[in-house]
């Protein structure tokens, strides 16, 4: 199988304030390999860090394409990272954000930390 095209990310500042931080992210969704081939995506995974090494990333799998990210109390007034991966239904990731670099250690993602409020768009792919 071949893979799909990178994943274009969108991410646009909304709020810093009191060492909070909110971003619209958007990206468009994986349906075909660079063949033009079909592809069933299970989850997209949504890595973020302060850095763009990707050091000691936080980590939430979603399905939705265009959300809200709310970090609360991380101080991150500055510069946010993002990267994005699809995986299939197979398990297997077949896009990235940022092909050619290695994924984040696994030892080093903190899933879901409760810090981090993820909140949908009303739609996949909707406009904020």
């Amino acid at each position: 199988m071949a893979p799909a095209a990178t994943i274009i990310t969108t991410m646009v500042p909304v709020d810093f304030s009191d060492g909070n931080a909110t971003v619209w992210v958007e990206f468009d969704p994986v349906t075909t390999d660079i063949n033009g081939n079909p592809l069933v995506i299970d989850h997209y995974n949504l890595y973020y860090d302060d850095n763009p090494y990707m050091d000691s990333p936080g980590m939430v799998p979603t399905t939705s394409t265009a959300m809200y990210l709310y970090y609360g109390n991380v101080g991150m007034t500055q510069a946010g990272f993002l990267r994005v991966t699809a995986v299939d239904e197979d398990g297997v990731l077949v896009a990235d954000s940022q092909p050619g670099r290695p994924l984040p250690d696994a030892a080093a993602i903190q899933v879901n930390p409760m810090d981090i409020l993820m909140v949908p768009a009303a739609g996949a792919g909707a406009s904020k």
